[in-house]
C-alpha cells in the first residue's frame, strides 16, 4: 500500500493557485477526458492501484497519512473477488487528506489544475456531480453499483425517499456515491437542554402546588418534576414559558445580576430550524405540505414564532445582549455564563448533560447542577391553527446522507470492479461495524494489519467495543472519548455506512432518557444533497446566494422585531421585513427546486 506524503507538491500547488487560475481558465487545464463511460465494466485484472483523497484532514498529532489509519490499513490488505472466481486481488492505495484549515482550497486547486485523485470527495468542492459529470470528470458508475454494490442497493432500496441518482444525459444514473448513515443518529453531540435543578428547587407542580423534589441515587437523578401538559419532560411552548418564568424567579433568588432565562443565537431564529418548526415554519427552504417546496422566511409559522420570542424579550427572559453574540456558534453562545451557573436554558453539548456544569463544586451556582435535554417544543399559544400542534420537523439531525464521493475519470482505466466491490464492504454489517468503530478485539488479538497502528491512540490498548451474543455493539465510551481514540480506531473519514441501530453506548438511564428527547422526533423537512445537488451550476449558486443573503436580512430584522424596534403584529412593518426577502427573490429559487422534485415525485 502507498501512503506517499504529498504535503510540499500540494502547498506548492496551492501558493501557485492565484496565479494558476487565471492561466487555466483560458488554455483548458480544467476537465476530464471528456467521456463517462468504461466500456466493459469486466475490468478484474486491470490495475489496482488507487488515489483517494478522505473527506477532510486527519487531526495534526495523529499520523502524517491515512494510510496508517488501521481501518484504512486493514482494509487494503484484504483480498476481493469482483468476479466470483476464486482469486482474490488486493488494492494499492494512496490516501490524500487536505491540509487543515484549507480543504476547499485544497480541493479546489486538484480540479482546477486537472491534479485531482480517482476517488474523491465533494465535500469541499466547489462543483456538484452533475457539473463534473457534463465536464467529463466523473465516471458514470450505474453499472458497476447495480452489479458490485449490493450492500450499498440494499440501502438505496430502503429509502426509495432519496434520490441516490442523478439525471444527466436525459437519464438516471449513479455518478456518485453517499456516504450514509444507517438511521439518524442515536447520540447527538447536542440539542436544546435546561437547568433541570432549578425547576426542581424553585418550581411547584402546575397541578397540587406543591414543591418538588429530586436526588441523585445509584448514578440516576430522580424527581417528581411535572410540567403544566402533564409529562415530565416539556413538550410544548406552553411547557416552556412556565419554565422559563420559573428560571426567572431562580435568577432571581440566587442573586445573579447577569442571568438570564434563555439564549437565543444572533439572528434571533435557529437558522438550524430547532425552537421554530414547531411553529409550522422553517428558516429558508424546506418541503412544503404538497411535497413541492416552499420558502419559509416571512411564513405565517414565522411570523407566529417571532411574536412568542418578542413576549419572552419583554418578559425579561432572553438574554439581553443576544444579538451582539455574533461571533459566538449556535452550540457555543456566552460559554461563560452557561458555565458559571447564569443561564436556564440553551443550546449546547452533550458533555454539558447531568452534571456537566459542576466542576470542582466550589461554584455554588453550580455545584448542584443538573441539565437534562429538551425536545423542540410544539407551539400551542401563538398564531391561528395552522401553525399550532405541528410536530417539530426541521432542527438540526445528522443527515442520512451527509457526504458525497466520486470516482473520476482518472480512474477509468483502472479496476473500478474490485474497487466497488471493496467499497461495497463499508456497507455490510460487518464492514460498517469496522468502519464506524475499528477493529474488533478478536482482529486485534490475533493482529491482522492495521492492529499495530492502534499506537496512534492514547492507551487505546483494546477495541472501543464488543459484540453482545445477541449481536448489540456495546461501546466503550470513555476509550472512544478520550483524546483522539475515536479518530483512530474508526475509518469515517473514508466513504462507507455509519451504524446507529443496536449499539449500546453504556448510558445511564438518566442520560439515555436525555439522549431520547434529542431524538424524539425526525428532521424530515430539509433538503438534502440529494436535491440541492441535482441542482443546476447556476440553480445551486442562486440557492446558496439566497439562503447567505436572506440569513443577514433575517440576523437584521428578526432581533429588531423580538427586541421591540419595530412591531411583528403590525402589518406594515412586517411587509417591510417582508420585502427585503422577496428582493433577494426566492421565487426562482422555488422553481428550480421544483423541477428537481417534479423529477423525484
Amino acid at each position: 500500500m502507498k501512503v506517499k506524503k504529498r504535503t510540499q507538491r500540494i502547498m506548492a500547488m496551492l501558493l501557485g493557485a492565484a496565479l494558476v487560475a487565471g492561466t487555466l481558465a483560458g488554455c483548458g487545464a480544467k476537465g476530464g477526458s471528456g467521456s463517462n463511460d468504461v466500456e466493459d465494466i469486466n475490468t478484474v485484472g486491470k490495475s489496482t492501484e488507487f488515489t483517494y483523497m478522505v473527506n477532510t484532514a486527519i487531526p495534526e498529532g495523529i499520523y502524517d497519512n491515512y494510510g496508517d489509519n488501521p481501518v484504512a490499513a486493514y482494509w487494503t490488505s484484504l483480498e476481493w473477488d469482483a468476479d466470483g472466481d476464486g482469486e482474490g486481488t488486493t488494492l494499492d492505495v494512496e490516501f490524500w487528506a487536505p491540509t487543515a484549515g484549507s480543504e476547499s482550497d485544497y480541493v479546489n486547486t486538484l480540479i482546477s489544475t486537472g491534479e485531482y485523485p480517482d476517488i474523491m470527495p465533494l465535500t469541499f468542492a466547489s462543483e456538484g456531480a452533475t457539473e463534473m459529470y457534463d465536464e467529463g470528470m466523473v465516471i458514470d458508475l450505474t453499472e458497476f453499483v447495480e452489479k458490485y454494490m449490493p450492500n450499498y442497493m440494499a440501502f438505496v432500496e430502503e429509502h426509495p425517499e432519496i434520490m441516490f441518482t442523478n439525471r444527466v444525459d436525459g437519464e438516471d444514473k449513479y455518478i456518485q456515491l453517499y456516504y450514509v448513515n444507517e438511521d439518524v443518529s442515536k447520540n447527538p453531540w447536542g440539542g436544546l437542554m435546561y437547568r433541570r435543578d432549578w425547576i426542581v428547587n424553585y418550581g411547584t407542580n402546575p397541578q397540587t402546588g406543591e414543591p418538588f423534589s429530586g436526588e441523585w441515587a445509584d448514578g440516576e437523578w430522580v424527581d417528581d418534576v411535572v410540567f403544566p401538559s402533564g409529562g415530565t419532560d416539556p413538550v410544548y411552548i406552553s411547557d416552556w414559558e412556565w419554565m422559563l418564568d420559573i428560571f426567572a424567579k431562580a435568577i432571581e433568588a440566587q442573586g445573579m445580576t447577569d442571568g438570564y432565562a434563555v439564549q437565543l443565537p444572533y439572528q434571533g431564529v435557529h437558522q438550524t430550524g430547532d425552537l421554530a418548526s414547531g411553529f409550522n415554519t422553517g428558516v429558508f427552504f424546506r418541503y412544503g405540505d404538497d411535497g413541492m417546496a416552499e420558502c419559509s422566511s416571512t411564513s405565517d409559522g414565522m411570523r407566529a414564532y417571532v411574536e412568542c420570542m418578542t413576549n419572552w424579550f419583554s418578559n425579561g427572559w432572553i438574554d439581553p445582549h443576544f444579538a451582539e453574540r455574533a461571533s459566538d456558534m449556535f452550540y457555543m453562545i456566552d460559554m461563560a455564563s452557561i458555565y458559571s451557573g447564569q443561564v436556564g436554558a440553551w443550546y449546547g453539548l452533550t458533555s454539558q448533560l447531568l452534571n456537566g456544569l459542576v466542576g470542582d463544586g466550589s461554584n455554588p451556582w453550580t455545584a448542584n447542577a443538573v441539565v437534562y435535554a429538551a425536545a423542540s417544543p410544539i407551539n400551542d399559544v401563538y398564531g391561528d391553527e395552522s401553525v399550532q400542534n405541528h410536530e417539530p420537523d426541521l432542527f438540526y439531525q445528522d443527515s442520512l446522507i451527509p457526504q458525497a464521493f466520486v470516482i473520476t475519470d482518472k480512474a477509468a482505466d483502472k479496476d473500478i470492479a474490485t474497487l466497488l466491490t471493496a467499497i461495497d464492504y463499508f456497507y455490510s454489517e460487518e464492514g460498517s461495524t469496522i468502519f464506524s468503530f475499528g477493529l474488533s478485539q478478536e482482529m486485534l488479538d490475533e493482529g491482522v494489519p492495521g492492529s499495530e497502528n492502534y499506537q496512534y491512540g492514547d492507551d487505546l490498548d483494546r477495541a472501543t467495543y464488543t459484540v453482545a451474543d445477541d449481536g448489540t455493539i456495546v461501546t466503550d465510551e470513555a476509550l472512544i472519548s478520550t483524546s483522539n481514540n475515536g479518530e483512530v480506531a474508526s475509518g469515517v473519514r473514508m466513504v462507507g455506512m455509519g451504524r446507529m441501530n443496536g449499539i449500546d453506548r453504556g448510558f445511564s438511564q438518566t442520560k439515555q432518557h436525555c439522549i431520547d428527547e434529542w431524538v424524539k422526533y425526525t428532521s424530515s423537512r430539509g433538503f438534502l444533497l440529494d436535491v440541492s445537488g441535482q441542482l443546476s451550476p447556476d440553480d445551486l449558486s442562486k440557492y446558496n446566494a439566497y439562503n447567505t443573503n436572506a440569513g443577514t436580512t433575517i440576523a437584521q430584522w428578526i432581533p429588531q422585531f423580538i427586541m421591540g424596534t419595530y412591531d411583528v403584529m403590525d402589518d406594515a412593518d412586517w411587509q417591510l421585513y417582508e420585502d427585503e426577502i422577496q428582493a433577494l427573490n426566492p421565487d426562482e429559487v422555488i422553481e428550480a427546486l421544483d423541477g428537481v422534485l417534479e423529477w423525484k415525485n
